[in-house]
């Protein structure tokens, strides 16, 4: 499927994002793509071809984005799911809207027969405002039962699967509200749950999904319509087609795909390095 090979350089990803496009091997590539903290290092390389991947969203890697912005001629491609990055005038910035990592491991990715209601996997982490809003989620409903709560600090599980699969319903709390897209919503995804999603009109995953599957909210109060309101077993089951939908796009989605869909196959041909 892909007739050329990207030497990635990253530190935070690990060895599993490299497969058919991406490779450890610098003597395969003339494409070299530099992710979130290893943007720097390309000032020093010289690689015919530079691209620069951000992952990671400004709330957490503001300065990476201000050092792109500021040094961007040193890339040939930066791929952002960022849209006020990827608005700017300029050719070489270009938005992908999702990013593709799953934590499902891949037999566990399938629809499940729900017997619970709704989950939530929220860790420890307090910097961001989406890490705080999560705390105030969990103090908010503290009383109620009507939320299971896992993570390492409420209720640790080996892995994901534990806390979607048997659940209707999913609360997702992004990093940042508006944009970025992460692997929480494909995870939640992959076991066939609806999202209940802390985000708005503008976030990515209306780029990606179908948000017929998404149950919207922006405050503690939405969310408290939403769970006293709005779910039920009635209503998941209205949703079972796009449920199936969802579960259809994200259970395949690997690196190699978004980014070659939405940059790095469009680049590779206008250089002439792969056929069109």
């Amino acid at each position: 499927m892909y007739n050329t090979k990207v030497f990635m350089i990253q530190n935070s990803l690990g060895p599993s994002v490299y497969g058919n496009l991406f490779t450890m091997d610098q003597n395969e590539a003339e494409i070299t793509a530099y992710v979130d903290g290893a943007v720097g290092h390309a000032v020093k390389h010289n690689s015919k071809y530079k691209v620069a991947l951000l992952i990671e969203p400004p709330a957490v890697m503001g300065p990476v984005y201000e050092w792109v912005y500021r040094n961007h001629t040193y890339f040939d491609l930066i791929m952002t799911h960022d849209k006020g990055l990827a608005s700017i005038p300029d050719s070489k910035f270009v938005y992908y809207p999702i990013w593709p990592k799953i934590w499902i491991p891949p037999d566990d990715r399938k629809l499940y027969d729900k017997t619970k209601m709704t989950s939530a996997i929220f860790s420890a982490q307090n910097n961001t405002r989406g890490h705080k809003f999560r705390h105030e989620i969990v103090k908010a409903f503290e009383n109620s039962n009507v939320i299971d709560l896992y993570g390492r600090e409420y209720n640790p599980i080996e892995n994901k699967t534990e806390g979607i699969a048997d659940y209707r319903y999913h609360i997702v709390v992004e990093n940042q509200e508006c944009g970025y897209a992460s692997e929480k919503v494909n995870d939640a995804f992959c076991c066939g749950a609806i999202h209940i999603y802390w985000g708005n009109k503008p976030s990515n995953i209306h780029d990606f999904y179908n948000c017929e599957g998404v149950l919207m909210f922006e405050t503690i109060d939405e969310l408290k319509n939403i769970m006293n309101n709005v779910i039920s077993e009635e209503h998941y089951s209205s949703k079972k087609k796009v449920v199936e939908q969802n579960y259809n796009l994200a259970k395949d989605l690997t690196l190699d795909l978004i980014y070659w869909e939405y940059g790095i196959k469009n680049f590779a041909e206008q250089r002439g390095l792969v056929s069109k």
